[in-house]
């Protein structure tokens, strides 16, 4: 209830006073003009006033009290939720890293006995990886005093007697004390889920930038301005190749030691994708190498294009491997032309003499007629192997292409 104590009474106070001190000001002429220089009345008339400013004072300070309870209760409640939550917690160090003071809830989160911590070293408490933290916490001096209102926000991991480990934010403050920096006063929270989140993704981070610079594709990006945003390793070698210099990431793509075509074509390539447009082309380079480059829009948060990527494959060995296979089947072709054409023709015309002589030999042997017989068998099996070859490489095709 006391909470909701605001400017509102303070409002009503000030109004309160400056109506009744227009009032008092004005009360004696009011008394005069209505009864007269009677004294009675004037004395009585003085008495309301010094009535009226006690009354309006001790009801300003009522207000003024209530206001500075509600707030003392605030913050009471803060300091009460700070020992009662275990993922919250206060702290208190001396310059030489000794804690003076540790909540009883975080002692416990952390698993050790009442009062154990008391003159036990930060350092001690923390993890290997929060070493460095805990020097540059003892280490920070204040300069100016907004340094010292502001003071220094850390994170700090700390190891429970059991050996798990937890992360703490601290918002550290310098309170001076005569002159001097005598303590470090830190409020603590537990941010181990956040860290162990952050943590997740700057690994997953890694692992696609690894998997990325591994790539032996180049991959890039731009801004509108033509600026690089960021490459992988494939990039930044094939750029070295080409240009013989290094470019930085806020470097433009358009600058350095390229001709004034090489520029112009690529200006227009990058164009595309800051209309919204994808493009795919099939480039050559001095060394007779052959890439295929897509480009894309890069869209930011809000859906704005805000650059384009690129990605560069060498196919040269591709089309190499299909040049080959192409006068393989140029080769093949061939064969089956002459296959189904000059192979077969003398086949045919055997096939025919076979027939004919025992049709112009009336006087042959049975023996002679068997061979025959099996010649002219032979013969069809191998018109037939031949017609098979022809079928099954589109002899028709083949006839027109050869």
């Amino acid at each position: 209830m006391r909470q909701k104590f605001s400017q509102k009474p303070f409002l009503l106070a000030g109004a309160y006073l400056l109506l009744g001190s227009l009032w008092i000001l004005g009360s004696d002429r009011l008394v005069i003009s209505m009864f007269g220089h009677s004294q009675e009345l004037l004395e009585w008339a003085q008495q309301f006033k010094g009535l009226f400013f006690i009354f309006s004072t001790a009801l300003l300070l009522y207000f003024l009290v209530e206001q500075l309870y509600g707030q003392i209760e605030r913050e009471k409640e803060d300091l009460e939720m700070l020992y009662r939550n275990p993922d919250l917690g206060l702290l208190k160090l001396d310059y030489s890293g000794r804690i003076r003071f540790i909540s009883p809830r975080l002692e416990e989160r952390l698993g050790f006995p009442a009062r154990s911590l008391q003159k036990e070293f930060l350092q001690n408490l923390a993890a290997a990886e929060g070493h460095e933290t805990v020097k540059k916490l003892l280490e920070y001096r204040p300069t100016t005093p907004l340094d010292n209102k502001e003071g220094l926000t850390l994170e700090i991991p700390l190891l429970s007697q059991n050996g798990a480990l937890y992360w703490y934010q601290l918002q550290c403050n310098f309170p001076h004390q005569k002159g001097t920096q005598s303590n470090i006063v830190a409020s603590l929270q537990n941010v181990t889920p956040h860290h162990t989140y952050r943590q997740k993704l700057a690994t997953e981070l890694s692992e696609k930038n690894a998997l990325i610079n591994a790539s032996p594709d180049a991959i890039w990006s731009y801004d509108r301005s033509f600026n690089l945003l960021s490459a992988n390793t494939s990039f930044y070698q094939s750029y070295q190749s080409i240009t013989s210099t290094n470019i930085k990431p806020g470097q433009n793509l358009l600058q350095g030691p390229l001709s004034k075509p090489f520029n112009r074509y690529w200006r227009l390539l990058y164009r595309k994708p800051l209309n919204g447009y994808s493009v795919e082309k099939v480039l050559q380079d001095e060394h007779r190498q052959s890439f295929s480059i897509r480009l894309f829009p890069l869209y930011d948060q809000k859906g704005h294009i805000q650059g384009g990527v690129c990605y560069a494959h060498n196919i040269s060995e591709r089309l190499r491997y299909l040049n080959r296979l192409e006068k393989q089947n140029k080769r093949l072709r061939q064969i089956s032309w002459m296959q189904s054409h000059l192979v077969r023709a003398p086949l045919a015309r055997i096939m025919g003499l076979v027939r004919l002589i025992p049709l112009e030999e009336k006087n042959l042997s049975t023996e002679h007629r068997d061979l025959l017989e099996k010649i002219d068998l032979s013969t069809q099996e191998l018109d037939e192997v031949i017609g098979n070859i022809s079928a099954h490489t589109h002899i028709e095709t083949l006839e027109q292409e050869y």
